[in-house]
């Protein structure tokens, strides 16, 4: 995929530490772009940073967790002061539980909805006078097939309706663009099962074999893969919606 209208630009990758973010973190800076790294658990940004600086990219990482609102406004302020506003966001950090309706613990739906949806407003709304004033930019949603469908224990039902609500956000926001006739593109990728730390840690699964040999999981990188290609299509083509499963997925 053919990243080179984006070299020199300066992407953001929330949840970056590991997963999808850290994924589509290695192939930006490999394709050219600037990239800062943001998620809670700094020492990996630091160690990510270092690979990808030393593989000759330009990387920087930022401590944030998108859910203190106060966090995520000093974050994009020192972005903008520092290097002029990004031109991508990668809006990929997020969270989910296992757990039935009745027995989920109060705190895990609030910090689901801490994260998901809060978290997220955060950013989009930080970001978006840095975008507005580039002549080009685009926002990519790391969002999950939940988005579309609840799928009982993948992981739970609140977590559906976290995802389910951040699929209207994206949409509105789609159409706010278009009426202001912004040229910022917007899209959003609805992963199935995918094999990475966020699946493995919310199914109390200690090994990834354990989870994944059922379906053959999707990667991280495959997902990274669908990131690249939303980014590399032409200025008037917006895909808004990317669905991608495992080929042995059945809901």
């Amino acid at each position: 995929m053919d990243l080179s209208q984006w070299r020199g630009c300066l992407a953001l990758v929330t949840g970056a530490s590991s997963g999808i973010g850290e994924a589509t973190a290695r192939r930006l800076a490999a394709a050219g772009l600037r990239v800062v790294l943001t998620a809670r658990r700094v020492e990996r940004l630091e160690k990510l940073c270092a690979e990808l600086n030393a593989a000759g990219g330009e990387a920087q990482a930022l401590a944030l967790d998108i859910s203190n609102g106060e966090q995520v406004d000093r974050v994009f302020a020192h972005i903008e002061q520092t290097w002029g506003g990004i031109d991508v966001l990668i809006a990929n950090a997020g969270l989910g539980h296992y757990g039935p309706i009745a027995k989920v613990p109060r705190e895990q739906w609030v910090e689901m909805r801490a994260v998901n949806l809060d978290g997220f407003m955060y950013c989009i709304q930080a970001a978006l006078p840095q975008l507005k004033a580039k002549p080009k930019a685009q926002i990519v949603v790391m969002s999950s097939l939940n988005a579309h469908k609840v799928i009982l224990g993948m992981p739970n039902v609140f977590y559906s309706a976290t995802k389910a609500a951040m699929a209207s956000l994206v949409e509105g926001l789609r159409m706010e663009l278009a009426r202001e006739k912004s040229r910022i593109k917007l899209g959003m990728i609805s992963p199935g099962l995918v094999s990475t730390e966020f699946q493995h840690k919310a199914a109390k699964l200690d090994a990834a074999e354990k989870f994944d040999y059922r379906l053959d999981a999707l990667s991280p990188d495959d997902i990274a893969d669908m990131a690249c290609y939303l980014l590399s299509t032409p200025p008037n083509v917006q895909i808004h919606d990317m669905i991608v499963r495992p080929i042995a997925q059945q809901n």
